[in-house]
């Protein structure tokens, strides 16, 4: 992939090369789904993957669009390590009983990653903003993207 229009500038501090797994999340709005987002999210991916190499893993909640999919998409170009957390579905009937399983997972999405690269949509609601709040109240840095 040649070097991207996209700039990467980072207020967050990205921990320094280290000889251990790191735990990248990358989370998004469905709606979020341009081929520009994409670009963004793979040259992210590709820098991360510079950065950290083979310590790289990927963590994302596995939506089939947007952020997620692009991000597996990416794993799979760059050989990159990818844990997805799904959420549990079993037993919930009511759209209150789905939403709340969703938002569980997105704590857990949280709770598995060093940091969090989100990328939000223009009305900042929705899953995204919850998985950041989890991770903001879990003490992670987030980068929004």
């Amino acid at each position: 992939m040649n070097e991207s229009k996209y700039s990467w500038n980072h207020p967050i501090q990205l921990p320094l090369f280290r000889k251990e797994i790191v735990k990248v999340g990358i989370v998004g709005s469905r709606r979020r789904n341009s081929g520009i987002d994409k670009d963004i999210i793979f040259e992210t991916v590709r820098k991360l993957k510079a950065l950290y190499g083979d310590y790289l893993v990927i963590v994302s909640g596995g939506c089939k669009k947007g952020a997620d999919l692009f991000a597996k998409k990416a794993c799979l170009e760059f050989d990159i390590k990818l844990v997805e957390h799904f959420p549990d579905l079993n037993g919930a009937k009511t759209y209150n009983q789905i939403v709340k399983r969703y938002y569980e997972r997105n704590l857990i999405v949280a709770d598995d990653s060093d940091f969090v690269f989100a990328m939000v949509s223009s009305d900042r609601k929705g899953g995204t903003e919850n998985t950041i709040k989890h991770a903001k109240k879990l003490g992670k840095n987030v980068e929004l993207i």
